[in-house]
Order: structure tokens, then C-alpha cells, then sequence
């Protein structure tokens, strides 16, 4: 991390105020860049489990050597980041956020904001037919 000092100074054109601002600014190290980021191949949310299935790009996903995790974002513009240890797996979704999931990324953990390309969510539901 880099920190950046800088002095706003202000003064009118009559010269009777002046004022001035230090604002001390806080850059962050990105041990990755964007497009080194596993790609999403595939993801699906239950209804019935209130499970979130994903599946990374498994060769990118073992390159990566930093902790990921998988942003989930929900239609009142929140967002939910779980970290993920492997490739693929499922996620448990909370009952009241799970009509409202619009789409999910992968991103570095602790940096949510830091993440892949936006890939919607495939809704599995099953559907039991009943023949008499």
C-alpha cells in the first residue's frame, strides 16, 4: 500500500479568506489483474435446497494463488461474498435473499469490488408430473 499526502489550498479573489484541506490518500496493491481471474463455466441456484452450484475454469482456478471468492449480487443493489477454497462446489443461500439473486463474479476476497465479468445464474427447479 501507498499513501498519498496532498494539500488543497483555496483562497477568494479579494484575498480576504483562505482556506486549505490535507487529505491523506490510501492506494491499494492488486496482487492480480482482471483478466487473470478464473472464468465462471457454470452456475445454478436450487429453489428447492437453497443451494448455489458453481464451477470454475479448474486450470486458472489452481494457477491463482490468492484466497477468491464468489460475489453474489441481489436485486436492492447488496451483494453477498463468499469465499471459495475450491473450483466448484455449493454454496448455502439464505432463505430471504434467494428470489432476489441477479447474477454472480468471481473476485479477490477482501477486495469485492475487484472482480471478473458478471455471469447471470441458471434457476434449477424440479418439477414432479404425477400421471393417473
Amino acid at each position: 500500500m501507498e499513501y498519498y499526502n496532498i494539500t488543497v489550498q483555496a483562497f477568494n479573489q479579494l484575498g480576504q479568506s483562505a482556506s486549505s484541506a490535507f487529505i491523506r490518500v490510501q492506494t491499494k496493491d492488486v496482487p492480480i489483474k482482471i483478466s487473470e481471474l478464473p472464468l465462471i463455466e457454470h452456475s445454478s441456484l436450487s429453489l428447492e435446497d437453497k443451494t448455489l452450484h458453481y464451477h470454475l475454469d479448474n486450470s486458472t482456478f489452481l494457477s491463482t494463488k490468492i484466497p477468491l471468492c464468489l460475489r453474489i449480487d441481489i436485486s436492492n443493489e447488496t451483494n453477498i461474498c463468499q469465499r471459495i477454497v475450491t473450483s466448484s462446489g455449493i454454496l448455502d443461500i439464505n432463505e430471504k435473499n434467494i428470489k432476489y439473486i441477479r447474477n454472480l463474479s468471481i473476485c479477490l476476497d477482501q477486495y469485492e469490488d475487484y472482480c471478473g465479468e458478471s455471469v447471470l445464474i441458471k434457476i434449477s427447479k424440479s418439477i414432479f408430473l404425477s400421471f393417473v
